[in-house]
């Protein structure tokens, strides 16, 4: 790898951190012609970065396996790091199959407690950070900052609300960079009395506020540019059945319905309801732990059509991977991922994979000032 690439990383890395001006003064390139490419590359973008973040979840769930010694107030705060190196076999999402190579740099900082019996709140704050050596146009800086709460009502029910704010950014293709609010309430409920079948429906709001993009009217039948920022509103219902048939055994069925409604008016064109199902199993022995999983969803669009029909599309996702705990704090793991765009437009069919291999890290400050403390005898 060239060297100056990782410089420019790290400096870009320390921008996002350090929360700067110049990261949100960003010139908007001119618009892209072909609508439907660019909704495509909006939309394999957010289901590449939501399976990045099940890998990190995953990757994090094996490492919280490992009891840990509590000291108070420090120990209340958890982080999670990770490297990753990736390959993704058709970057720019269309026939031509051409490889980018990706890096990507994950920091996730978590502050829990429970100040009631029945009552736990977190803290949270995530940064994802992923370059790409071909195809800078899909960079991107992605930071979300937010917290939970959860309180339990019974043995059999819990009640968790959250609320997140996040800035998602692409610097070289700004008019895809957008604010997003959301919040997700539901209601996990454990069927029997064991904790190991469960099942919780929970509903979602989020808003999506674009930087550069502006909402549309036709005019003549041609798109013009109002003075108003895009605007998209997600409503969406989920219910996620979950079973461990053994504790080192997990299955998760999750369906979703959902809604984007925005505030462009030119032929409603990001106007679309959708349904999607995911099965993920996972197992973990000794220090390995493995998953496996299948994604699919259909995207209804309101009022696009083609040829005469409404316009449809079906993403189907594979995915897998594989970890490996080097120690309690330090893993290992492979990641394997397929995805395909059946249209009912040809020019927005494609398909790919992405192999991704990375470290992580999960550990407490606490942790760290405790052996630091022995390294220089402070006891």
């Amino acid at each position: 790898m060239d060297p100056k690439r990782y410089i420019f990383f790290g400096i870009l890395i320390f921008l996002m951190l350090a929360q700067t001006e110049s990261a949100f003064a960003q010139e908007p390139e001119n618009p892209i012609g072909q609508e439907q490419f660019l909704q495509s590359t909006d939309t394999e973008r957010r289901a590449k970065a939501a399976l990045r973040f099940r890998e990190l979840a995953l990757a994090e769930e094996r490492a919280r396996q490992i009891e840990k010694p509590r000291i108070p107030f420090l120990d209340k705060f958890d982080m999670a790091v990770s490297y990753l190196e990736s390959l993704d076999r058709n970057a720019n999402y269309d026939s031509d199959h051409k490889r980018d190579w990706t890096q990507q740099i994950t920091v996730d900082t978590y502050f829990q407690d429970a100040p009631f019996a029945r009552m736990r709140y977190q803290f949270d704050y995530h940064l994802d950070t992923a370059l790409h050596a071909r195809f800078p146009a899909n960079d991107s800086f992605i930071q979300e900052t937010g917290g939970r709460t959860d309180l339990q009502l019974n043995e059999k029910l819990i009640l968790d609300t959250s609320y997140h704010w996040g800035y998602f950014r692409y610097p070289d293709s700004t008019l895809s960079s957008y604010f997003r609010s959301r919040v997700i309430t539901g209601l996990k409920h454990y069927l029997f009395k064991t904790t190991r079948i469960y099942h919780r429906p929970n509903f979602t709001w989020e808003l999506k506020n674009y930087r550069y993009r502006k909402a549309r009217i036709t005019l003549n039948d041609v798109a013009v540019n109002t003075d108003t920022k895009r605007e998209d509103i997600v409503y969406r219902l989920d219910h996620e059945i979950g079973l461990e048939p053994y504790k080192t055994v997990r299955l998760v069925v999750h369906n979703q319905w959902g809604f984007n409604e925005s505030n462009d008016a030119h032929q409603d064109f990001y106007d679309y309801s959708y349904f999607r199902t995911s099965q993920l199993l996972s197992a973990s022995y000794k220090k390995w732990y493995v998953f496996s999983g299948f994604q699919f969803q259909r995207n209804n669009f309101t009022a696009r059509r083609q040829l005469g029909t409404a316009e449809a599309e079906d993403l189907p996702i594979v995915f897998g991977g594989i970890f490996y705990s080097l120690s309690r704090y330090l893993s290992l793991g492979f990641n394997a991922t397929y995805f395909k765009s059946d249209s009912n437009f040809p020019d927005l069919e494609y398909q790919g994979a992405t192999f991704t291999l990375g470290a992580y890290s999960n550990f407490k400050p606490s942790d760290l000032l405790k052996t630091s403390s022995k390294l220089f005898h402070l006891n």
